[in-house]
């Protein structure tokens, strides 16, 4: 955008907090972080969610929302103030004109002022955080679902990093493409013996497993809420234990700054029996975000040297020769998993040398460390088409338990923690 220059990143990140790879491994009781990463200390953890690492918004392009909605969003955000938490406040249902308030933050240029309220939507309560530009919107106790991510460009403009459709109702909640999407205990399909949705566990019991596992439709309990973002426990139905019948605490943990997201996942045994699991995120990022352009005018890089595809009895197979870096449009990107992973940070930029406002999905927050072993990137979309592209940091490939590949089990008394970030590069 002609009107956008971008700065210096003037964010002060502090001390990085999870591991370097994105994986930690704990002892029992309360998790500590340190500079390094790990975690280290005894007890019981707290559910606090890390710090982000996130830079100050360095004027991405424009997105393609349609004027009229974006104009919409401005008028709702002159129209609500924000109040400052914790505590949430509540915003007024009758000052609310539409139902997708997802209205962007007027701060001053350089403020990185953090708000938090809650807003009314489709007869739920949804909460919002406001954080320099960026405005993120959530239903942490809804599958401690990140619903959209936009940022308010110095030309009065909105772009939406992270999509979200326009809906009649919640009905299907957890079945909307978009958001962030929580894929716990294992993501992607599951088999047994050829047979999908299923697993066999530890005691050698064959039980159900949803795609993408139990979480997503599930509810979750709020734990903290306050103005730097939010951390959700995850409160297991009766089918949710039929399928994972562990004794566990299983939470997500979000902070959000001015340019970027840290999401933590936290899994402590609290049985006798190892837990297995290998979850992930499923992130719908919106492309393209900025008008008058197509797929074709985003590069793609994942610095993967092995891609893999799932076949119909659950096997991994040998996935399609992608360069490291190419077009958005090549089908090859679609359902492929990309492993063996030299750096860990996937880019989603627009073509042409030009990376301000480019996506950058982070496995932990340490740029210059390797993965951990069998940690995974998945690219996915519904249609060349589709108003979003998929960028998911997973633990490992699907049917990790059955595979062996990407399957990680936490000793009874301990935990293991998954950290990811998002960034928009400046």
């Amino acid at each position: 955008c002609a009107s956008f220059k971008p700065r210096r990143n003037t964010y002060n990140t502090g001390g990085a907090i999870g591991s370097r790879t994105g994986m930690t491994f704990t002892r029992a009781g309360p998790v500590g972080f340190a500079p390094s990463g790990f975690t280290t200390s005894a007890g019981a953890t707290d559910g606090a969610a890390p710090p982000s690492a996130a830079a100050s918004p360095a004027a991405p392009a424009r997105n393609n929302r349609p004027a009229a909605t974006r104009n919409h969003l401005r008028n709702i955000s002159m129209m609500i103030q924000p109040i400052p938490g914790p505590p949430a406040a509540q915003a007024p249902p009758d000052r609310l004109l539409s139902k997708y308030p997802f209205a962007p933050a007027r701060p001053a240029r350089h403020s990185t002022r953090r708000m938090l309220d809650t807003v009314p939507y489709l007869g739920e309560t949804l909460h919002r955080w406001r954080v320099g530009r960026s405005t993120f919107l959530a239903a942490p106790e809804r599958g401690a679902r990140l619903m959209n991510w936009n940022l308010a460009l110095a030309d009065g403009s909105v772009r939406d990093v992270i999509h979200w459709p326009e809906l009649a109702s919640f009905e299907n909640f957890a079945g909307v493409r978009g958001g962030n999407p929580i894929l716990f205990p294992f993501n992607g399909r599951s088999f047994d013996g050829g047979d999908i949705h299923f697993w066999r566990d530890t005691d050698g019991v064959r039980r159900p497993m949803p795609m993408h596992g139990i979480a997503r439709q599930g509810r979750f309990e709020i734990v903290r809420a306050d103005a730097a973002g939010f951390t959700a426990r995850f409160q297991p139905d009766a089918t949710a234990r039929e399928a994972y019948p562990f004794d566990y605490e299983f939470t997500v943990g979000y902070r959000f700054g001015p340019a970027a997201l840290t999401c933590e996942f936290v899994l402590k045994n609290l049985g006798l029996r190892p837990l297995p699991w290998s979850a992930g995120h499923h992130f719908y990022f919106t492309v393209p975000w900025e008008p008058g352009r197509t797929r074709d005018d985003y590069r793609l890089s994942v610095p993967a040297t092995r891609r893999l595809r799932q076949d119909k009895q659950g096997k991994l197979i040998h996935g399609p020769d992608l360069p490291a870096a190419d077009s958005l449009t090549r089908p090859e990107w679609i359902d492929t998993f990309h492993l063996g992973l030299t750096a860990p940070t996937a880019t989603l930029a627009p073509a042409g040398g030009d990376r301000a406002g480019a996506i950058q999905v982070s496995l932990g927050l340490d740029k210059k460390a390797s993965p951990a072993p069998d940690t995974t990137f998945v690219t996915w979309s519904a249609a060349p088409d589709a108003p979003f592209f998929c960028v998911e940091p997973w633990m490992g490939p699907p049917n990790s338990v059955e595979t062996g590949v990407g399957r990680h089990l936490v000793p009874p008394g301990k935990s293991q923690s998954f950290v990811v970030e998002v960034a928009l590069a400046s």
